[in-house]
C-alpha cells in the first residue's frame, strides 16, 4: 500500500531526469496491480533568467520568459491530455531563497536581486524587474486556464504524440465546439524556422488559431485588464474540412465554434 510515489519532471515536459515519463509509470503500477491509481505531477517547473551561484546547475542555462512560458503550457496540457488530473508548477512567486532551486521558477517576480550589489554577469534578470511584475508564464498559465473552460478533458485524443516533432490534442467542448492544443517541437529541427501542417477540423466553418503565448518578450509590459490582447489570433475558414497551419516555436489552439441556425 502507498499513497504516492514522487517523480518529478523538471527538463522535459514528458519526462523525470532518468527519461521516465507516465507510459514507464503506468506500466509499472499496471504490472503491480494498480491499474486504476491516479497519477499526480507535482512540483516540477522550469526558471527564466539565469544564476550561475545557484545550487542547482540547470539555472546557469539562460532562458527567456518565452522558453519558460512555452515550457508551462506543454507541460500542463502534454500531461492532463494524457489522463493527469492534478498537475502542480513549483511556485507562483519566485522564492525566497536567494540561488535556491525555486529562486527564478516563480510566475511572478520578487525583486530579487536589487541590482545595487550584484553582478548582473552571474545572474539575470539584475537588476529584476520588480516584486509583484508577472511573467509571460503567468499571463500564459491564466490564459490557458480560461480557454480550457467548458472543455472535457477525460474524452481528450492525442492525436500525435510528437510523431514528426508535432503533438496535436483534440478536445471536445460544451456547445458543439471543439478545441485542439497544437505545437511543433523545434528544436529537433534547427534548420527551419517553422513548419507547415494540415490539420482535419470536420464540418466546422470557420476555426480562431491563437497562439498560446503573448506576444511580448516580457510579461511586465502587459497591462493586467487587457492581457486577452496580447495573444495574437486569426480567423481561418475550412475549405473541405482541412485548415493549413504555420507552426513556428510558440504552441497554438485552434477553436472550432458550429454553424449558427
Amino acid at each position: 500500500f502507498f499513497d504516492y510515489h514522487d517523480f518529478n519532471v523538471f527538463r522535459s515536459y514528458t519526462t523525470n531526469s532518468r527519461g521516465k515519463g507516465l507510459p514507464f509509470f503506468r506500466e509499472m503500477l499496471s504490472k503491480a496491480g494498480f491499474d486504476t491509481k491516479p497519477i499526480v505531477v507535482k512540483a516540477g517547473a522550469t526558471h527564466s533568467g539565469f544564476d550561475l551561484a545557484a545550487r542547482n546547475r540547470r539555472l546557469s542555462e539562460p532562458q527567456t520568459e518565452r522558453e519558460q512560458a512555452q515550457y508551462l503550457v506543454k507541460r500542463f496540457v502534454y500531461q492532463a491530455a494524457h489522463g493527469v488530473r492534478v498537475i502542480l508548477w513549483g511556485d507562483v512567486r519566485e522564492d525566497e531563497e536567494r540561488h535556491g532551486t525555486y529562486s527564478h521558477n516563480g510566475l511572478i517576480y520578487n525583486g530579487v536581486p536589487s541590482g545595487r550589489n550584484d553582478d548582473p554577469n552571474t545572474e539575470s534578470p539584475c537588476p529584476d524587474p520588480g516584486d509583484g511584475i508577472k511573467k509571460l508564464a503567468y499571463f500564459s498559465f491564466k490564459f490557458l486556464i480560461q480557454k480550457a473552460q467548458g472543455t472535457h478533458w477525460e474524452r481528450a485524443e492525442v492525436l500525435s504524440d510528437r510523431v514528426d516533432d508535432l503533438f496535436i490534442c483534440r478536445v471536445p467542448a460544451r456547445e458543439g465546439r471543439m478545441f485542439w492544443i497544437i505545437w511543433w517541437d523545434y528544436w529537433n529541427q534547427t534548420a527551419r524556422s517553422s513548419v507547415e501542417m494540415d490539420l482535419e477540423v470536420g464540418n466546422y466553418p470557420e476555426v480562431t488559431v491563437t497562439e498560446a503565448i503573448p506576444s511580448p518578450e516580457t510579461g511586465r509590459v502587459i497591462k493586467p485588464e487587457q492581457y486577452q490582447s496580447y495573444f495574437p489570433t486569426e480567423r481561418h475558414t475550412v475549405p473541405g474540412g482541412k485548415v493549413k497551419l504555420r507552426l513556428g516555436k510558440t504552441p497554438v489552439y485552434v477553436e472550432g465554434m458550429p454553424e449558427k441556425r
